[in-house]
């Protein structure tokens, strides 16, 4: 059991997470209301001790519940699953828990944070900064030199110009085309982006 490891979350991006590691995860993490420990899925109440000091990963989809139970979690280390036909730059830095998925290219000087999730052929070019938390959604392009604020979500297909940042929490629909900066919480659509809207689950959720 010391060589196995753990996924935060027991859904479809667990199981994806399992494919681009290329190994079963030994265990699940998920809500109370969603553990079965015969199935492998334990809450906060039933996991056993000798499973919190295995490496485990925050395998879901929407930046929040990451947050909530990487919080949750009373474990200390985290598993980084980079897939084998991910192409990550030998200066790119990737965070403690991140994952990322299969055609994903991280480019020179590319820095991202802990518990990030870097989707199937998401493309991320030099010198950008993505923060804890944050999604890069499949297919989605990301010029040199920007930065994905913290919990940001940047949907399918979306394109970032170069050098626009984009605020903790916010999401680009997909196939919106960002040309200047996004705010902290703003929700932008479109060609240009436009921003729509704004939400406050980012910021309080735990």
């Amino acid at each position: 059991m010391t060589s196995g490891y753990g996924l935060l979350g027991a859904g479809a991006q667990a199981a994806e997470a399992q494919e681009w590691r290329g190994k079963p995860a030994d265990f699940f993490f998920v809500d109370d209301a969603w553990a079965d420990p015969t199935a492998g899925r334990y809450g906060s109440s039933s996991v056993p001790d000798e499973l919190t000091v295995l490496p485990v990963a925050a395998a879901v989809g929407p930046p929040a519940v990451r947050r909530r139970l990487v919080g949750l979690w009373s474990g200390s280390t985290f598993s980084t699953i980079v897939s084998a036909h991910a192409v990550v730059s030998g200066e790119a830095q990737v965070g403690d828990g991140s994952l990322i998925g299969p055609l994903a290219v991280l480019s020179v000087g590319v820095a991202v944070g802990r518990h990030c999730l870097i989707n199937i052929g998401a493309t991320l070019s030099h010198d950008t900064q993505v923060d804890d938390f944050a999604t890069v959604s499949p297919g989605a392009h990301v010029a040199g030199r920007c930065r994905i604020g913290a919990g940001a979500v940047v949907g399918v297909g979306a394109s970032l110009l170069p050098g626009v940042s984009i605020g903790a929490g916010a999401i680009i629909g997909a196939g919106a085309v960002l040309t200047r900066d996004a705010d902290p919480g703003g929700v932008y659509v479109g060609v240009p982006a436009r921003k729509i809207d704004d939400r406050i689950e980012w910021a309080t959720s735990i």
